[in-house]
C-alpha cells in the first residue's frame, strides 16, 4: 500500500519535504534532507558518547589552524588544512540544498541508496550524485554486523588549466570523487567500528594542488542501561605538490577521544 507524507514549514516549499514509501519498491524523498551517502555512512558517529567524540564537538575546543578564524586561533579550515571528521564530502561541508533520495527495500540483507542534488548547491558543485550500498546481518538479537560503501560524484567547475591563488580558487572546485567504507560489529553491549575514506583532490582547487586526501576512523564503545563509554580515534592526511615541483608535502592530523556518560 502506498503511503504519502507531506510536511511544510512556514509555507516555504524549499524548507518542506515529501516522502513516498512503498514496501515493495522502496522510499523516495525530496527536500532539505541528508544525502544517502551521508545517512547510510558508517563511522564512529554511530557509537560515540557525550560531546567529546571524534564526531562530536571536540573541534570546537581544539586550537586548529583556520583561515576564517585566524585572529583568535579557534576552529578549523575544512579544505585548506586537513580533514577533521570522518564524514563524506557533503556532510563534512554542510549540505544546505534540496535533495532527491531513493532507498531500496532490503533484499538478502543488502540495501541500495541513490541521491541527486539538482542544479548548483551551496557546495559549489552542480548535479551532485550520491550512492550507498549497505549489508546488515544479525546472528542473534545481541550479535550483528553491518558494512556500508558510500560515495559522491560531481564534475568540477574549472574553466581552464591556469594557475590560481588560494583566494581566486575559493569558487573553483576540482572533480568530486569521495568514498567511505565502514564496518560495524556489535557484540552484546560492545560496538566496534572501523572506517576509511578517500577524497583524492576533491574540493577547492589549491595552489599548491591537493594530490591525496584520506582518513581512517576507529572506535569501541560499551553501552549499558545507565553507563556509556566510548574510545574513538581519527587520523587524516592531505598531500600537496606545487606547480613545477615533484616533491610532496603533507598536512596531517591525529586525534583520539575518551567519552563517558552516566545516567
Amino acid at each position: 500500500m502506498l503511503k504519502e507524507e507531506y510536511r511544510y514549514k512556514k509555507s516555504k516549499i524549499e524548507e518542506g519535504y515529501f516522502i513516498i514509501k512503498n514496501q515493495g519498491l522502496g522510499t523516495i524523498e525530496y527536500g532539505m534532507r541528508s544525502a544517502v551517502s551521508s545517512s547510510m555512512l558508517i563511522n564512529t558517529s554511530k557509537i560515540y558518547t557525550a560531546a567529546g567524540g571524534i564526531n562530536g564537538d571536540w573541534v570546537s575546543y581544539a586550537n586548529l589552524r583556520s583561515f576564517e578564524k585566524a585572529n583568535d586561533g579557534a576552529g578549523y579550515n575544512k579544505d585548506l588544512v586537513f580533514w577533521v571528521k570522518p564524514n563524506i564530502y557533503s556532510d563534512h561541508q554542510g549540505l544546505k540544498s534540496s535533495v532527491i533520495n531513493y532507498t531500496s527495500p532490503e533484499v538478502y540483507h543488502f540495501q541500495l541508496g541513490l541521491s541527486y542534488v539538482p542544479g548548483q548547491s551551496n557546495l559549489m558543485y552542480s548535479n551532485l550524485i550520491g550512492a550507498a550500498l549497505s549489508y546488515n546481518y544479525s546472528i542473534s538479537e545481541d550479535i550483528n554486523y553491518s558494512m556500508a560503501l558510500t560515495s559522491e560524484f560531481a564534475k568540477g567547475n574549472l574553466t581552464n588549466a591556469g594557475t590560481y591563488t588560494n583566494e581566486e580558487a575559493r569558487n573553483l572546485r576540482n572533480e568530486l570523487k569521495h568514498w567511505n567504507f565502514g564496518l560495524n560489529l556489535k557484540l552484546y553491549n560492545l560496538n566496534c567500528i572501523f572506517s576509511y575514506g578517500n577524497g583524492s583532490k576533491s574540493g577547492i582547487k589549491l595552489n599548491p594542488e591537493t594530490k591525496n586526501m584520506h582518513y581512517m576512523n576507529a572506535g569501541i564503545a560499551y553501552h549499558s542501561d545507565n553507563r556509556k563509554l566510548s574510545l574513538t580515534y581519527f587520523t587524516s592526511g592531505k598531500e600537496f605538490i606545487r606547480t613545477g615541483e615533484k616533491k610532496l608535502s603533507a598536512n596531517e592530523l591525529s586525534a583520539f577521544a575518551v567519552s563517558f556518560e552516566y545516567l
